[in-house]
């Protein structure tokens, strides 16, 4: 195995565990840079990140995006508290305070759109459409997870979350059948941008609801 000297800075990799917090001053050390290769579920994988992996003192340390990509599981640095989150957010962040696009969807406070199963909210996410419809919202590889809630007032809707923009990137879909909310959860570690398709090729408009309980986390 061909292995290259370099120093580099312990804070650009990590061990897997939870929540760590790390020390203000950096430590500079020795280390060795490998051209280990990855299998991933008893099969080669190659990770999109050309960084590798470094041994310190007999430990193999992992690149932090080959980590998140590998394993679906976020990782963030927040350099303000000086801590690497691992994995989900401790707070749910609405969806509708992560940048969203309001290509196809607007916020109503139409009490015909906001009253949903007997519970009345303060405002929606609304669109009316013919056979298909979509919009954009920016996680920007900050979160894990993202929750929706959704309503279909009259006809079942197929709703599907895609990564980038790109149709063949599905992160889950689900069938939102009339009257009844319906949840929709997927991963989206280190993902930047998602789109939202609605599908209803029957005849005449369709009616679809984003509720404010949805989140990023």
């Amino acid at each position: 195995m061909k292995l290259k000297r370099v120093t580099v800075l312990l804070s650009a990799f990590l061990l897997l565990s939870s929540s760590v917090a790390f020390a203000a001053n950096t430590q500079t050390v020795k280390a060795t840079v490998s051209n280990l290769k990855y299998t991933l579920n008893g099969k080669n994988w190659t990770a999109k990140t050309t960084a590798k992996p470094v041994v310190i003192n007999g430990t193999t340390y992992l690149p932090v995006g080959v980590v998140k990509e590998a394993t679906k599981t976020n990782i963030t640095v927040d350099s303000k508290t000086g801590k690497i989150n691992i994995g989900e957010k401790g707070a749910k962040t609405p969806f509708q305070q992560v940048s969203f696009d309001y290509d196809d969807f607007s916020n109503t406070r139409n009490k015909s759109h906001t009253n949903i199963e007997g519970k009345e909210y303060k405002e929606v996410l609304y669109t009316k459409f013919t056979a298909f419809a979509h919009d954009y919202s920016t996680p920007d590889k900050k979160y894990q997870t993202l929750h929706l809630d959704l309503f279909a007032p009259k006809e079942t809707v197929e709703v599907t979350v895609f990564e980038d923009l790109i149709d063949d990137r599905s992160l889950g879909n689900v069938s939102v059948e009339p009257g009844k909310v319906t949840s929709l959860e997927v991963n989206v570690t280190d993902v930047k941008k998602i789109m939202i398709s609605l599908k209803n090729f029957d005849n005449g408009e369709h009616e679809f609801v984003i509720l404010p309980t949805s989140y990023y986390k």
